[in-house]
Formats: structure tokens, C-alpha cells, sequence
């Protein structure tokens, strides 16, 4: 679901005075970045040449329940600073669900590297423990995901995570397109 900003009074001059116009809100919700990759990402996402289509605008929720919340907060102000015309609102969520709201783009970059001294059983149950606990929240009612593309990045096991992902998500949802 798109949401289209209509009201040229409130979004005519969004921050700092780029002209909107009526342009449709397109959301991001990025989870577990590493702070590295987290700004390189945004860097990309709100360069001239991006991987956004014309005509919209990017409205990025950022989640993150390991990093210091000085350090989040500090990366909002940085991707506030680069005035990217492309950018409508960049916001750190309190929960998984309201980083999920309406979302029409998904980035998982939880690092789900191996841990000293621990057995591969054990990683992958803790992968999918983490996963499911995810995925639970991004199929959870409040939500309101209808149409939404999904990204499993960063470190470890992406085939894995993804088929965890597919078998919890399609229980939820009944989708077009899968067989």
C-alpha cells in the first residue's frame, strides 16, 4: 500500500525546504545492521544514482537492539546531513513491528557468524530461533504489510535464513506467487 502525500500545505517544503511535490512514500525497514555497512547502505540508498525509482520518496525505519542508541541517533543525523532529495524521514523504531509498518522493502543484515566454540547444530538453532522471532514479528497484524520485497544479508548462512523465512512467512500469508 502506497501512501501518496496530497497535502502540498505540509509535505510542499519537507525538510529542509526540498519541494516534494506529490510524490508516494516508499518504506525501508532495515534490521541488525552493522554500523559499517548501515551507513554505506544509506549512502547508496540516497545517492543521485539510486536504486529508488523517480517519483518517490524514501521513508527509512532503522532497527537495531544491539547497537548503543547515541550511535543510531548519530547515523540519523549523519543521513539527515547528506540532503538527499530522496529522502522524506529516516527514524529509529522502538520494536520490531513498527519497524515493519507498511513496509514495502525489507533488509535483514543480522551477522549470524559462527561463535567460538560453538557446534554447528547449535548455530543453526540459535539462526532460527533469532529468524523465526523476526519473521514473527514482520507477519504480526499490526503490521500491515502487503506487498513487500525481503533482503537477507551480512554474515552467515543467507540459504538457510531464507528458507527459514519462506516456510514462517507462507504459513502467514497466502501468496500469488509461490509454488
Amino acid at each position: 500500500m502506497q501512501t501518496v502525500c496530497k497535502n502540498l500545505q505540509l509535505f510542499h517544503k519537507g525538510f529542509e525546504g526540498q519541494d516534494r511535490g506529490n510524490s508516494s512514500v516508499f518504506n525501508i525497514a532495515i534490521v541488525n545492521a552493522p554500523l559499517q555497512a548501515l551507513e554505506l547502505l544509506l549512502v547508496q540508498l540516497l545517492s543521485p544514482v539510486s536504486l529508488i525509482p523517480g517519483g518517490f520518496i524514501v521513508h527509512i525505519h532503522l532497527y537495531d537492539n544491539k547497537l548503543d542508541p547515541r550511535v543510531i541517533k548519530g547515523v540519523i543525523m549523519e543521513a539527515m546531513d547528506l540532503a538527499s532529495t530522496k529522502l522524506f524521514k529516516i527514524s529509529e523504531a522502538s520494536s520490531l513491528e513498527a519497524c515493519f509498518q507498511q513496509c514495502h522493502l525489507f533488509l535483514l543484515m543480522e551477522d549470524y557468524s559462527i561463535l567460538e566454540g560453538e557446534t554447528t547444530y547449535d548455530w543453526l538453532n540459535r539462526i532460527e530461533v533469532q529468524a523465526a522471532g523476526i519473521f514473527e514479528a514482520f507477519c504480526s497484524s499490526t503490521t500491515n504489510v502487503q506487498d513487500c520485497r525481503i533482503l537477507i544479508c551480512g554474515e552467515g548462512p543467507q540459504c538457510y535464513i531464507a528458507e527459514v523465512s519462506m516456510s514462517y512467512v507462507q504459513n502467514q500469508h497466502e501468496f500469488p506467487y509461490h509454488s
